[in-house]
């Protein structure tokens, strides 16, 4: 997509209040106009709204930010020294939390989960250095961030 494309994407998103209604009416998929509208936010420097979920109940969440990171360890770091209020995926702040340095907040609210892809080329077979890479990738993820159920 260019950028012109990008934005009329980011305009769906708003009219309809939701990425499956928007990404229903153009030719991406969610997971990847999801990711074209972080991309547009880390380009224009304003955070999107988190939409928080806490059983059937769903609330928009537009905080005010200092910092934008778009590295989790430096998004880690910045919450360790105590600069603000951090989103952390579990298998990231599992550690600080047991140890102290980090405090839970919003326990039984959600964000969605967000999709980790390994792409290749389809048509090549699947070296064994690249099943080894997979595999392990695999390993690691169902270890230390497994996946739950939103329900």
């Amino acid at each position: 997509m260019n950028r012109c494309d990008a934005m009329q994407a980011f305009a769906r998103v708003v009219t309809t209040r939701s990425f499956t209604k928007a990404a229903d009416t153009l030719p991406v998929n969610k997971t990847s106009l999801t990711q074209l509208i972080q991309l547009l936010g880390a380009r224009t420097g304003k955070a999107l709204p988190y939409a928080m979920q806490r059983g059937a109940e769903r609330m928009d969440v537009q905080g005010r930010h200092v910092f934008w990171f778009d590295d989790g360890n430096a998004y880690l770091a910045a919450a360790l020294a105590g600069l603000g209020i951090a989103w952390l995926p579990d298998h990231m702040a599992r550690l600080h939390l047991a140890r102290g340095a980090l405090l839970p907040l919003f326990d039984d609210s959600q964000l969605e989960l967000t999709p980790l892809y390994l792409a290749y080329p389809p048509n090549r077979h699947v070296s064994a250095k690249l099943r080894a890479f997979i595999d392990w990738v695999v390993a690691l993820m169902a270890q230390h961030a497994p996946v739950v159920s939103l329900r």
